[in-house]
């Protein structure tokens, strides 16, 4: 598969060459311009299922990555079936690649990941660094699609030295824009210009117009970040140029977004307007109400700019109603600073003061110290080793005499030097573990701290309400916010930062919901609790799922006053199933039917949190109400398993 392998690094340009080659032949036949992806499709009508079909297949659902997210999914799943069938690994791998792609744009994280490990894993039992490259390349691209700058770092830079090491130009090249797309996101604009400039412009010069298109993309955002507006608008044009000369729409939507962004910081409104609605259009023709949200949000920023609140107010309402799930909130974020602005403008300033806080919390989970700090690193160990390549090239063509003498002296330095570097080095590494454990904290002591006011202000707006049904969701709102914010409070309070142990949360959540309801004399609380501690992304879903079920308990097995009995038990068992069991010995089904068929907000957030940790439910009606779910995705404290 070494042919496929050679034909991805430069996106097939023996291929790509031919295809063009038919173009031009109609073009002066017919008059008539055949695009890449058309011609991708003709041939695929005439190829058997060869390695070539395979090809051909993956090179479609790259170019319709860009133009059509269904269609792209449809023609990697073929590539994948026939990759298996022809028994071909490294075929396989770049359509997960692919795949993986597709999935990221639709912001669906858990299966691009799956798809871009999966790669990897076959790249390196193939020995393919380039491919393996390829797939980290990916993990970097959905972390920072996930606003997970720390993460996509680290995969970034480990894409770039095995791109590099496996002596691939072309996707050096394409690591190097990566990284200037993230370090526009972080805010640091002349350093991301500055590694983009690293790029071969030759490889750039033969490469797809995706990569040329992808360059003046990146290159544009950090020079509009750093207010290079002449340099920012050529680099857009450029790749608006291309975007238009290869049908690629979403470098269209994106060009025509930023260039207004440009025009309405230099005054000229009604160019911004111009080219806002462009980007809307070409939203429309790529089909994809998602990208809609940029020139919607740039839109609304004009008018507040232009004092013309309530048509902005329009322009954010425009955008909501398109945001779904795959818009990160990183993308979304600056809506409710633009929020604030408008209501602040009419006289709203309480709505306001709401907006531009969740905009400050919104950000400060996205620009964190621990991140900014591991980028220099990252990229000072990187420039460290490039350094350290030019030098021991340099010493290889000196005379092995002169060198043995320069070792030898080197050598006697080297030791005395490291070994008073080696006590310092251990002291610096003692107080950068302290510093990293107390940001850790604080991080968690704000979360906490951010889900406090959430619950306050629940509570300051039941003050408010007269109507029970509407006071009862306010105060199972603030119930579910607490059981939260108790998780990141035992993380914060306790010695290990990344578990939690579920016996001490149950008891403290358990208490703190009967005093809520006024029944500590009322109810006893027996509980069971064997399991080690658990990871954080298992203990929220299954704290919030306890809180549910004992609330419904406390709501529905014990009316008028009736004392009881609830019983809380958590077990793995054989078959390595975390299981979770809520009994009470309240009222029997003939009082109570309506629980088992509830179709209230609690209960189906019992279902979704259970399908979030693979959790098949039971419930039995004897002797009271009884629920066990067992869940085959978790997982527990990786300090426990070691």
């Amino acid at each position: 598969m070494e042919k496929l392998a050679t034909l991805y690094r430069f996106k097939w340009p023996g291929l790509l060459g031919l295809i063009l080659l038919c173009q031009f032949c109609r073009i002066e036949h017919s008059f008539a311009y055949t695009s890449p992806t058309d011609s991708l499709l003709a041939l695929l009508n005439t190829l058997p299922e060869n390695e070539r079909r395979l090809e051909v297949l993956i090179e479609l659902t790259d170019m319709l990555n860009w133009q059509d997210l269904e269609k792209a999914k449809q023609y990697g799943f073929e590539a994948l079936r026939l990759g298996e069938r022809l028994d071909d690994p490294i075929g396989m791998a770049y359509a997960m690649i692919e795949i993986s792609h597709n999935y990221d744009s639709y912001m669906n994280k858990d299966s691009s990941m799956y798809y871009a490990l999966e790669a990897i894993d076959l790249f390196k039992k193939e020995n393919h660094p380039a491919g393996k490259a390829q797939g980290y390349l990916r993990l970097g691209y959905i972390a920072e699609n996930e606003a997970d700058f720390e993460a996509a770092t680290q995969h970034l830079f480990k894409a770039l030295s095995l791109f590099e090491l496996a002596k691939d130009e072309a996707g050096t090249t394409k690591a190097f824009i990566g990284l200037g797309k993230l370090y526009f996101k972080m805010d640091k604009f002349e350093e991301g210009i500055d590694l983009v400039r690293k790029v071969d412009k030759a490889i750039l010069a033969d490469a797809s117009g995706e990569l040329s298109g992808y360059y003046h993309l990146v290159m544009g955002n950090n020079h509009k970040g750093a207010a290079l507006y002449d340099q920012a608008l050529y680099h857009y044009e450029k790749c608006a140029e291309i975007a238009q000369k290869n049908g690629l729409n979403i470098d269209l939507i994106y060009t025509n977004t930023f260039m207004a962004d440009i025009f309405q910081e230099q005054g000229k409104y009604d160019l911004a307007r111009e080219f806002y609605q462009k980007a809307i259009e070409y939203a429309k023709v790529y089909k994809d109400k998602n990208l809609e949200t940029f020139p919607y949000i740039g839109s609304g920023r004009l008018y507040n700019k232009q004092g013309e609140y309530e048509r902005a107010l329009e322009q954010f309402w425009a955008a909501m109603e398109r945001k779904f799930d795959r818009v990160h909130n990183y993308y979304f974020h600056e809506i409710y600073r633009e929020l604030s602005v408008a209501h602040e403008g009419l006289g709203n300033h309480d709505i306001a003061l709401q907006n531009m806080v969740k905009y400050s919390t919104l950000r400060d989970s996205f620009f964190t110290e621990r991140a900014d700090r591991l980028r220099s690193e990252m990229q000072a160990k990187y420039e460290s080793e490039k350094k350290e390549q030019a030098i021991q090239q340099k010493q290889k063509e000196l005379s092995f005499a002169i060198f043995i003498v320069i070792l030898l002296a080197i050598s006697a330095v080297t030791l005395w030097k490291g070994y008073l570097n080696k006590r310092k080095t251990n002291r610096i590494l003692q107080s950068r573990n302290e510093e990293k454990e107390f940001l850790i904290k604080e991080i968690h002591h704000r979360v906490k701290n951010n889900l406090q006011i959430l619950s306050s202000l629940l509570n300051l707006q039941a003050d408010y309400m007269t109507d029970p049904a509407a006071l009862n969701a306010v105060e199972e709102g603030r119930n579910r916010v607490q059981s939260m914010g108790l998780i990141h409070q035992k993380l914060y309070m306790g010695e290990d930062l990344a578990s939690v142990k579920m016996e001490d949360y149950v008891r403290d959540l358990t208490s703190h919901l009967l005093t809520s309801y006024g029944m500590e004399k009322q109810i006893e609380i027996r509980t069971s609790i064997k399991i080690p501690p658990l990871d954080l992304d298992s203990a929220i879903p299954l704290g919030l799922i306890i809180n549910e079920l004992f609330t419904n308990s406390l709501k529905h097995a014990f009316p008028e006053g009736q004392n009881g009995v609830v019983i809380i038990k958590i077990w793995i068992n054989r078959a390595e199933e975390l299981c979770l069991l809520v009994s009470d010995n309240g009222v029997g089904p003939m009082e109570k039917p309506s629980k088992e068929s509830s179709t209230s907000f609690g209960t189906d957030l019992v279902r979704i949190l259970s399908k979030k940790l693979k959790g098949k439910i039971k419930v039995s009606l004897e002797d009271g109400y009884q629920t066990l779910l067992r869940f085959s995705r978790y997982r527990v404290s990786k300090e426990t398993v070691g």
